[in-house]
């Protein structure tokens, strides 16, 4: 049972850096770093400065 989670997860970490090495995305059409601001209104959403006091 070891060899076979051995052999699962070592084809997920190939495939995984597989995708990376190509650029591929599972949903390539999102863009990053845009928070809509439907979240930010809520409260949930902290940015950098909230955080770090805007230093």
């Amino acid at each position: 049972m070891k060899r076979v989670y051995m052999i699962l997860g070592s084809a997920l970490i190939a495939v995984w850096a597989w995708s990376e090495w190509t650029g591929w995305e599972l949903a390539p059409d999102t863009k990053r770093g845009v928070v809509p601001a439907s979240a930010r209104n809520t409260g949930g959403f902290r940015s950098y400065h909230f955080w770090s006091g805007g230093k």
